[in-house]
């Protein structure tokens, strides 16, 4: 265990778990994850999305799970030091 090193650790009581420091970072994480498991969803299940009246291809999803779910990964590794 090291010592608090800012105002976050020490907040937080002091203790320093390896986790993710900043809120920020947690809450754009779960942002997304969130978006990369429902274009997931839309892919597995076959959701239709229409915008503004026109048609979004399925194959925007497998798109949108690779980019959403690879930012969700590399925060949280660029989080963890």
């Amino acid at each position: 265990m090291r010592p608090p090193q800012d105002s976050f650790d020490k907040a937080c009581g002091g203790g320093y778990d390896g986790g993710m420091k900043k809120p920020f970072t947690y809450i754009a994480v779960v942002v997304f994850a969130l978006v990369a498991l429902l274009h997931l969803f839309r892919l597995v299940f076959g959701w239709e999305a229409t915008i503004a009246g026109l048609a979004v291809p399925i194959w925007l999803s497998l798109l949108g799970t690779v980019i959403a779910g690879g930012l969700a990964v590399l925060v949280w590794r660029e989080s963890r030091g």
